[in-house]
């Protein structure tokens, strides 16, 4: 694939492209929910013997989230062990088992069985891909590169919620074993981490991949350079007793616990029923079709900003748009309950705030979010950190998108966004007082940052390039 494009810039942008197409697929997943428990719970629609009832519906939304905690755990071992390239394709493995098992399902415990590989897959994606992204672009193109992600997601997302509606449950699962198993191919043809290379002591291999990365040897070698100041350590015991990274991962885990907190995901899970719900004049398959092309735009808006205007700004402007979205969803709701009268405006309130809220989640959380994780960590704990990030996510994702409804029902759905509204300021807040710019920095610059001094002489490994 490398040699499709001689300029480094495409290059790089070439086999990023590739590697987030399997975000395309997480797209699908996440969107599959919406259609598809409408039509499950649908007499005439439903594959199954039966309706299903709300509490399958939540289970079904929430089991890969589940399952995916597990997973989670070992993924910063399986990708410092097996590789990053390596670790992509295996996750194509569960989300193709999970295709045709959907397809033919005929009782509910297939759909769990489906939807748990499923979550495996995602976990697999979402921790892997952002970290490969970010060891195989340049620092001055790294974030765009990593927003490409979530391009590839809104993707997924927009195909599933502009048929999903209007297809059979057979057609629509069948068009998604289709797109999985056309994904799957170009994979084979990217390259492998050259840190990940490096690491595994294939130096002159590593060496070779980042020449043609970067068009040049020398800016190949003085990256190269780079990699020495982060040889991984004894064991991860070592690593965590390291009070940069321990600081680093305390930061970690508060953002991606509040990732989830926000209620992006809850929102989006639930699209087609929160849009049921507002009895408006809005139909909910239009809104989602609309919804998804507000979140395609603006992950191509976050590509041309987060280069220019840096992460935080981005980030912080855009949770203050969430915040102001969820705000309008809980207020919807309070009128409603009051028994106003849904006319003119208030017709057009809901759909307006789940469009601002997904533009900017998409925008800024979203795209960028990931892509930060694995730049504030350095090499050796990169993988491992990433991963702890992402378990807590995950968990999170399952408490929220399994007790969503009920906490709905507990408390009210304008408590519900207003709790959501508050979280996205608290988020922003903790961004902008705590957490670095990381914009046009080398992991090393960002490691200084941090607070960890880092060696500036790098003299004794300049015997490395003739040995490799």
């Amino acid at each position: 694939m490398m040699t499709v494009c001689n300029h480094p810039i495409l290059k790089q942008y070439l086999i990023i492209v590739t590697a987030n197409l399997s975000f395309v697929c997480m797209g699908l997943s996440v969107a599959w929910s919406s259609p598809v428990l409408v039509k499950l719970k649908n007499e005439t629609e439903t594959v199954l013997s039966r309706p299903i009832t709300e509490e399958e519906g939540s289970w079904i939304v929430s089991i890969g989230a589940a399952c995916g905690v597990v997973l989670s755990v070992f993924v910063g071992f399986l990708m410092d062990r097996l590789g990053r390239k390596t670790c992509i394709i295996l996750g194509f493995i569960p989300r193709l088992v999970m295709c045709f098992s959907l397809m033919f399902a005929s009782e509910v415990w297939v759909l769990y069985f489906g939807r748990a590989l499923d979550g495996l897959a995602n976990v697999l994606v979402f921790s892997i891909v952002p970290t490969y992204a970010s060891e195989i672009a340049s620092k001055e193109i790294r974030g765009a590169l990593g927003t490409m992600s979530q391009v590839a997601s809104a993707l997924g997302m927009l195909i599933f919620f502009a048929i999903g509606p209007y297809m059979s449950y057979f057609e629509l699962h069948l068009i998604f074993t289709v797109i999985v198993a056309s994904i799957c191919v170009p994979m084979w043809f990217i390259p492998e981490s050259p840190y990940y290379l490096y690491s595994r002591g294939r130096k002159e291999e590593s060496l070779k991949v980042l020449s043609n990365l970067r068009g040049s040897e020398d800016l190949a070698y003085e990256e190269y350079k780079l990699y020495s100041l982060n040889k991984p350590k004894a064991s991860t015991r070592e690593i965590f007793r390291d009070k940069i990274t321990l600081k680093t991962l305390g930061k970690v885990v508060f953002l991606s616990i509040f990732l989830e907190l926000v209620g992006y995901n809850a929102v989006m899970f639930y699209m087609q029923t929160v849009m049921e719900s507002t009895h408006t004049s809005v139909g909910e398959e239009m809104a989602s079709v609309v919804c998804g092309c507000i979140q395609l735009l603006a992950c191509f808006c976050t590509i041309l900003v987060t280069d220019r205007f840096g992460r935080k700004p981005v980030l912080i402007t855009t949770l203050f748009g969430m915040a102001v979205g969820m705000l309008g969803l809980g207020t919807f709701f309070q009128l409603k309950q009051q028994d106003v009268l849904i006319t003119g405006f208030l017709n057009f309130l809901p759909l307006l705030s789940m469009m601002l809220v997904i533009f900017c989640f998409n925008a800024g959380m979203g795209s960028i979010f990931w892509t930060v994780v694995a730049e504030l960590f350095d090499g050796p704990a990169r993988a491992i950190g990433t991963s702890a990030g992402i378990a807590l996510s995950v968990a999170f994702v399952f408490l929220t998108t399994k007790y969503f409804a009920y906490v709905t029902f507990a408390i009210g759905a304008a408590n519900t966004y207003w709790i959501f509204s508050f979280n996205c300021v608290i988020t922003a807040l903790f961004i902008m007082f705590f957490l670095p710019e990381t914009k046009g920095k080398t992991f090393a610059e960002i490691q200084e940052e941090m607070g960890r001094k880092v060696v500036k002489n790098v003299d004794k490994e300049k015997g490395d390039k003739h040995n490799c």
